[in-house]
């Protein structure tokens, strides 16, 4: 199997593209390409299966790459060499942390071939105090382009806080 926790790092990067912030999203790509930081998974249990190409990790699993987490009850890494079509699943109680910023979910898919990651279950990305959430939330790492989705039961809803402008003194009008 070839490098199924590159991956990983993957998933991590693109849940926390931004949002509210066009420059959260640079440095989260500047992260991600230095691919000489290890990616260390811990989870109660690990369970390989060769023949579907699939290791799931069980149970509390943390993984860490750089700065970054991911929390979950359980991580899917598949691995298919013959159609090219790797992707992981982290599912239940996901939590992506890096810096402050955070998103949760129940269900997390990173597809390699698109660069695609799709998060549902009640999705939801802060940055300090601004929100978004969603029914479903779609993020195109290459594009570095986001779709947040709505269903009938859930609108899209973004709380967003304004960068305080600091107000000129009597110093800064002076000639």
């Amino acid at each position: 199997m070839r490098h199924p926790y590159l991956f990983i790092f993957f998933i991590i990067s693109a849940f926390l593209l931004p949002i509210t912030d066009a420059s959260l999203s640079a440095d989260l790509v500047k992260g991600g390409e230095d691919k000489e930081l290890p990616i260390d998974v811990v989870a109660d249990r690990m369970i390989s299966e060769r023949k579907s190409n699939k290791i799931t990790f069980i149970g509390n699993v943390v993984a860490k790459r750089g700065n970054v987490t991911v929390y979950s009850d359980q991580l899917e890494i598949y691995n298919d060499e013959k159609e090219g079509k790797d992707k992981i699943i982290a599912r239940d109680n996901v939590r992506i942390e890096q810096d402050g910023k955070y998103a949760i979910g129940q269900k997390a898919i990173f597809y390699e071939e698109e660069q695609k990651v799709v998060l549902t279950g009640n999705p939801k990305v802060w940055e300090n105090k601004n929100m978004i959430k969603g029914a479903e939330m779609i993020f195109f790492i290459n594009k570095d382009d986001t779709i947040i989705n709505s269903s009938e039961e859930k609108k899209v809803r973004a709380t967003y806080y304004p960068k305080e402008t600091p107000k000129p003194t009597s110093r800064d009008n002076r000639d």
